[in-house]
């Protein structure tokens, strides 16, 4: 976009003001005015907050698989898990709990019930479900409001693909985590210590917990 700026005395002299608007992030593009804020806010790779809608929006706009569960599962249940986990989800009998080769993980869901409090969540990766993860991104603290809800996050603009299937864990604090509801014989690994990797294996309750992924980079 130019604008004029304002004239100058001399001959033919008119100064202009040159603004560039960048339209090239479909992440960014997706989201409403308020997230845009907190996305150019946010370092590359970290995560913000966004509502269902965005995270809807962001899903078509890249072409997004979502993974670990479908919408419907994330969403059936508030409670049944208590939190303050690392949940590391195993593939070997759902196969979509992993993340397939050369994606951008670009964001996650989960359910839970929460009080006035703030509350801290992550996500990590590793090659394994029980071995070594590292974290991508910062932890993210925030005050999601009293209540059983869906808490929706957007990544920005990731610079690394997987380079192999890749495993996710995840960390979140609250007053409870939903458990999907039905599915009870799912085998996950758990450890209940922060940014930890000693894990203990668990069959039963599957956490309800959604992440997001598409191999197109269009950021």
């Amino acid at each position: 976009m130019i604008s004029k700026l304002s004239n100058f005395s001399g001959p033919g002299s008119t100064l202009y003001r040159y603004q560039v608007v960048s339209t090239s992030d479909a992440i960014r593009t997706a989201l409403l005015a308020g997230s845009q804020t907190r996305y150019d806010a946010a370092s590359i790779g970290n995560f913000i907050t966004v509502s269902s809608t965005e995270y809807a929006s962001v899903v078509t706009a890249v072409t997004a698989t979502k993974y670990v569960m479908t919408d419907s599962d994330l969403t059936s249940a508030f409670t049944g898990w208590s939190t303050g986990y690392n949940i590391s989800y195993n593939d070997t009998l759902k196969s979509e709990a992993t993340v397939a080769t050369s994606s951008y993980i670009i964001g996650y869901a989960f359910s839970g019930g929460f009080g006035a409090s703030s509350i801290t969540t992550y996500i990590r990766t590793g090659t394994t479900a029980n071995g070594t993860h590292t974290k991508i991104g910062s932890n993210l603290v925030f005050t999601p409001g009293s209540g059983n809800k869906t808490l929706y996050f957007i990544r920005k603009a990731p610079t690394t693909a997987t380079t192999q299937k890749t495993y996710i864990s995840f960390y979140m604090t609250g007053s409870s985590l939903g458990q999907v509801l039905s599915k009870s014989n799912y085998p996950i690994f758990y450890s209940n210590l922060i940014d930890t990797n000693s894990w203990t294996n668990f069959t039963g309750g599957y956490p309800t917990f959604q992440v997001i992924a598409t191999t197109n980079k269009l950021w």
